[in-house]
């Protein structure tokens, strides 16, 4: 998995400094760090040393890895902010990965503690006992070089708060979900090492400042995993994240604001100055977008809505990005395929949603898009939706006198060649999309802390989707899509096996090959980007061939474990294949849980007016 995040900015950044940027907080944060590592190390080796023996006792293992865990939590905040490439290799997932070099594209077996857990857990019984012994010595090496790299670092105030501020987000998303713990379902605990470590760091602060309500954060949320550490389905993640996370994230920036320590003011995913990550301030659009739109304009927005809908722009001027995208069906169509230009379905996927499509890195199903912007210029492009060009958009536009004023009024460019102004009508529709988010749903409000009504069905199927079911393992909290947290930066495809028919045994997989389209990698082929659960029980039908009519029928899927469960052999699926088990109850709280993340409330009226075409233009709308 490849990071390309702002913690690495900032981890470069610190670099310059010099050690007098350090306080004697700070520096005992270290020295608790690299106390943790000396810990680790030795766990490693113990854990080396029992799968070496002659005679392996299978408990003692078992435990002595849930130890490592636990040492490795308790400085995960440090290691993934300032040494993100080794903690990433650390404790990544158990997936091979593929490697971009200059001269070549290669794929790459995982590492780290993930692997091992694989084969140590539920049951001690490791396919190859010296791959497993190699496998935990390279381990050793990691936690080695994250030692070296940690002691030479520097560490300010304010990015030891940041660090922390970003673990809790870390133990939202990643954490409780099992997304790091997918067998052992050792998360609980793992939890409390981390929060436990984090309390012990804050001490020193909270002797220097009323942080009374940061200290009963901390404890109450250490106390809460406590209660049953490992009963892994039945803990109540909803109560933890409103009544504890949520609170911890508060007052941690509090804390952060009230010792008049800064918080960073570089641009990011998610905003330096995050209170919550459900709050609807907690992410910048602009951070999403190319560097020449990141300043959000509401008269480009405004520009961008009218084109979004008018016709005028297709090569034959007879559709628009709304004649797939339609208002009353969340933006989407609600058929299986999209209808291209000659009125046939022939190579064609279902139309996404584009609510929140701006929270994501790549907006297409195969992930060929890296921004909105790369997004809506293929569709121009693409002879089997709008059919023209840029420059050929441009040519077109500068023909309406209306269009050239509000251009003039939305854009600083003087003159624009027919290509500038095709891309400025590009930039502009994106910005519109841009203004299509909103994080305001029933259950978000529910979570951070608001007083509103949300069923305990829907509650109980937020825990199941973020426990037993899996589900937040892939769609991350709280964009419920496949942007990995906390630093945002990259989408994730996943190879789940979805069927060319809805059958529910002897299927044969969808043809379209997805993300192999990118790079020709076999690890690839029918892979997928992990789409935004958000508003999609209003989006149907679902998958990327629209083959399932309904949730329900989505569930039952997922629930059979994906392709596996109905006779589809993938060596590459991705999609853990083994069934949930989860009951008909449990299938209908999960599905009302997706229905409490709706919220349609960016939607506005269609545009019906367009600037009108000068007669005799040889360039014409059809209605």
């Amino acid at each position: 998995m490849r990071y390309f995040s702002w913690l690495l900015v900032v981890m470069l950044a610190a670099s310059c400094h010099t050690p007098t940027d350090e306080t004697l907080r700070t520096r005992d944060a270290k020295q608790h760090a690299m106390a943790d590592i000396t810990l680790l190390k030795t766990e490693l080796r113990n854990l080396h040393r029992e799968i070496a023996a002659p005679t392996p006792h299978p408990q003692q293992i078992q435990e002595t890895f849930r130890s490592a865990r636990r040492h490795y939590k308790a400085v995960e905040y440090l290691a993934e902010y300032l040494v993100p490439r080794v903690a990433k290799r650390l404790n990544g997932p158990a997936l091979q990965k593929v490697e971009i070099d200059a001269d070549e594209i290669t794929t790459t077996d995982p590492n780290g503690f993930q692997v091992v857990e694989a084969q140590l857990f539920p049951e001690y019984a490791p396919q190859n006992k010296q791959a497993l012994v190699n496998e935990v010595a390279y381990l050793v090496q990691l936690t080695e070089q994250l030692e070296t790299n940690l002691s030479v670092s520097t560490l300010k105030d304010r990015q030891l708060f940041e660090a922390m501020r970003l673990q809790v987000v870390r133990i939202l998303s990643l954490g409780i979900s099992g997304f790091d713990s997918p067998v052992a379902l050792y998360s609980l605990p793992e939890s409390v090492a981390s929060l436990s470590r984090m309390k012990e760091i804050l001490a020193p602060y909270m002797a220097d400042a009323d942080l009374t309500a940061l200290r009963k954060a901390l404890t109450g949320a250490i106390a809460f995993l406590r209660k049953n550490p490992l009963d892994f389905n039945g803990f109540d993640r909803a109560a933890f994240i409103r009544d504890h996370l949520t609170p911890l994230s508060k007052s941690l920036l509090a804390a952060q604001q009230a010792l008049d320590i800064p918080v960073s003011t570089y641009r990011a995913p998610l905003r330096p100055d995050f209170t919550t990550v459900f709050s609807d301030k907690a992410f910048d659009l602009s951070a999403f977008a190319p560097n020449d739109a990141q300043k959000p304009d509401p008269l480009e927005a405004h520009l961008g809505k009218i084109l979004f809908y008018d016709p005028f722009l297709a090569g034959d001027g007879g559709r628009s990005c709304a004649s797939c995208h339609l208002n009353d069906r969340a933006f989407t169509d609600g058929l299986p395929f999209a209808t291209s230009t000659d009125g046939n379905q022939d190579g064609m996927r279902n139309t996404p949603t584009i609510l929140n499509a701006g929270l994501s890195r790549s907006t297409a199903y195969d992930l060929t898009a890296y921004t909105l912007e790369d997004r809506v210029e293929k569709v121009l492009l693409n002879p089997k939706e709008l059919h023209t060009t840029p420059e050929a958009v441009g040519q077109k536009l500068k023909t309406v006198p209306e269009y050239v004023a509000l251009f003039k009024k939305s854009f600083p460019t003087q003159n624009p060649t027919d290509a500038q102004m095709g891309r400025m009508a590009v930039r502009a529709i994106s910005s519109y999309m841009r203004t299509l988010t909103s994080l305001n749903s029933p259950i978000d409000r529910f979570l951070r802390g608001e007083k509103v009504q949300v069923s305990p069905e829907a509650i109980r199927g937020f825990n199941l989707f973020m426990g037993k079911a899996k589900c937040g393992t892939c769609h991350f909290a709280p964009l419920y899509n496949g942007t990995v947290p906390p630093a945002y930066m990259e989408a994730e495809s996943e190879v789940l096996g979805v069927p060319e028919k809805p059958l529910t045994a002897g299927a044969t997989i969808s043809p379209d090959l997805g993300k192999f389209a990118l790079l020709k990698m076999d690890i690839h082929r029918h892979a997928f980007k992990t789409t935004t659960v958000r508003n999609a029980a209003l989006t149907a039908p679902y998958m990327h061939n629209g083959v399932y009519a309904t949730l329900d029928d989505v569930l039952d899927f997922y629930n059979r474990g994906g392709g596996a469960g109905i006779g589809i052999s993938l060596p590459n699926q991705t999609l853990p294949p083994d069934p949930l088990n989860l009951t008909k109850d449990e299938l209908v709280a999960l599905r009302l849980f997706i229905e409490s993340l709706n919220d349609t409330s960016p939607v506005t009226p269609p545009v019906r007016d367009f600037p009108p075409i000068p007669d005799g233009n040889k360039f014409t709308r059809k209605r």
